[in-house]
């Protein structure tokens, strides 16, 4: 997926070092913004209107760190666009690190079984 760079963001708000930071903006496209404050369009085309996405945000509790997964608020109509980004680690991806079956994300034998610990913070977008 190619990065389209749409300029520098000078705000308080840009994530330390190592990490990034996804939101939405009052166009309805997701951004996402590095340490150096830069800013890029995540979706680039066709991009979904408000409520054509679904951003959740979850420290790791006790449950979902045995259990080894995130019960998700809606069920994704594109589960294999589902993406996950662990704070100060970057994103993860479908197949190889986690997946999802009707709302639930799941890493149980996958590349994050074992690295995502309890409290961690875990944004996830989902169509």
């Amino acid at each position: 997926m190619a990065r389209i760079r749409l300029g520098q963001v000078t705000s308080e708000t840009a994530p330390p070092a190592g990490q990034v930071s996804i939101y939405s903006k009052i166009d309805d496209k997701l951004y996402y913004q590095i340490s150096t404050g830069d800013e890029y369009e995540l979706f680039s085309s066709g991009t979904p209107g408000i409520g054509g996405y679904e951003l959740e945000q979850h420290e790791i509790d006790f449950t979902q760190f045995t259990d080894k997964e995130i019960i998700l608020g809606q069920v994704p109509t594109q589960p294999t666009r589902t993406i996950m980004m662990i704070d100060g680690a970057g994103p993860c991806f479908y197949g190889l690190d986690f997946t999802v079956s009707g709302n639930v994300l799941t890493w149980d034998g996958l590349r994050l079984d074992g690295l995502i610990g309890l409290d961690d913070l875990v944004q996830i977008i989902y169509f």
